[in-house]
């Protein structure tokens, strides 16, 4: 295995993404006046690092469509977090999110200990194993 070959890429493309597109935008209160703007780094939760997966896919299984090889392939997954949303990015691109409103506890622990043991799974079981939402379904 030869690691991920453009983690700094990679990374920067999720955080980007998370940040202007993904996760909408922070309201608050300041002066008596209530505010709104986008999300800083110091708003949100990073966690990142290389995962091996089965496929050339990587996470992006849920389609059935999906033509894909057979060899396993490293990519650098990344998450954020902001106010019990999470959203999940695989090589770079958005696979999906979760979110504690939607899932059940049991769902959101289970993701939780996933990212602690760095092995995340893909979009086709992530539905049912964290609750997660595909981007398109948003």
């Amino acid at each position: 295995m030869s690691g991920v070959e453009h983690p700094i890429e990679e990374y920067t493309e999720a955080v980007y993404h998370a940040l202007h597109c993904g996760l909408g935008k922070v309201i608050y209160t300041w002066r008596d006046k209530t505010h709104v703007r986008p999300p800083m780094m110091s708003d949100v939760m990073i966690c990142s690092w290389p995962q091996t997966w089965g496929s050339t896919c990587l996470a992006f299984d849920a389609n059935p469509n999906t033509i894909a090889g057979a060899a396993c392939t490293d990519a650098l997954t990344v998450t954020v977090q902001l106010d019990g949303r999470v959203l999940v990015y695989v090589g770079g691109r958005w696979a999906y999110s979760v979110s504690l409103t939607i899932s059940t506890e049991e769902q959101f622990a289970a993701f939780e200990q996933d990212v602690k043991d760095c092995a995340i799974h893909g979009q086709r079981h992530a539905i049912t194993r964290y609750g997660a939402i595909l981007p398109e379904d948003e």
